[in-house]
C-alpha cells in the first residue's frame, strides 16, 4: 500500500509539472528571425504577442511593416497595414485551419516530458521537442529547442528556434515576458480598421 501511495504522488507531481509549464496567458515583445531553406538568407521583425489557452493568439508584428495576426478556435484573420497612407489594408478572414501558431502553444501544455506529441531531449541551458510525424502534419513543425535564461520554465523561456516542414527556420526571441496577464476574449476578435479590403 505505501509503494502504491508513493507511485501516485509520482504520478501527480508528473502531471502537474506538465499542466503548469505553460500558463493560462502570456504575453511579450519578440523579435522574428526567419532563414529561407533556400538561400539562408534572414528576415528579420519585431512585434507583441498575446496568447490564452487554448487556441487565441494575437501576433502583431510592428516593424519593418505592420502585420496583425489573430486567432481563436474558430475564426483567424490576417491584416496587413497599408505602406502608404491613405492607401487600402489588405484581410483575409478564414475558418482557424489546423496550421495555426496557437495550436504550437497549445501543445506546450504536455510540459518538458516525453508524450503522445512529442519526444524530448534535455540539455543544459536548452529543451528540445521532437514533434511525431502526426503532430508534424497538424503544426506543420518538426522541431522546437526551447530556451531559458535560468531554471526551464516558461517564465524563463528566452528563444524559441523552430524547424518547420519546409526546412525554413524562424526564431522567437522574447523580452518582458508577462505570465497570467488579464486578456478579454475581445482580443482575439479583429476589427479591420476602415479603408480595408476584405477577402474570405
Amino acid at each position: 500500500m505505501k509503494a502504491w501511495f508513493c507511485f501516485l504522488i509520482i504520478i501527480s507531481f508528473s502531471l502537474s509539472a506538465a499542466e503548469n509549464f505553460l500558463p493560462q496567458t502570456f504575453s511579450a515583445n519578440f523579435e522574428q528571425v526567419q532563414v529561407s531553406a533556400l538561400s539562408g538568407k534572414e528576415k528579420k521583425s519585431q512585434g507583441h504577442i498575446e496568447y490564452k489557452f487554448p487556441g487565441h493568439i494575437r501576433f502583431e508584428v510592428q516593424k519593418p511593416d505592420v502585420i496583425i495576426f489573430v486567432s481563436n478556435p474558430q475564426k483567424t484573420w490576417y491584416y496587413t497595414a497599408p505602406f502608404i497612407a491613405g492607401e487600402a489594408g489588405e484581410m483575409t478572414v478564414k475558418p482557424t485551419g489546423k496550421l495555426a501558431l496557437s495550436k504550437f502553444f497549445d501543445a506546450l501544455k504536455q510540459g518538458l516530458k516525453t508524450n503522445a506529441l512529442y519526444s524530448v531531449k534535455d540539455k543544459e541551458g536548452n529543451t528540445e521537442l521532437y514533434f511525431s510525424p502526426k503532430s508534424q502534419d497538424e503544426l506543420g513543425i518538426v522541431k522546437a529547442t526551447l530556451i531559458f535564461n535560468q531554471k526551464k520554465d516558461f517564465a524563463s523561456l528566452s528563444m524559441i528556434e523552430l524547424l518547420k516542414n519546409d526546412k525554413t527556420k524562424v526564431k522567437l526571441i522574447f523580452s518582458g515576458m508577462k505570465l497570467n496577464v488579464e486578456l478579454s476574449k475581445e482580443r482575439f476578435n479583429f476589427q479591420a480598421p476602415p479603408n480595408t479590403r476584405s477577402s474570405q
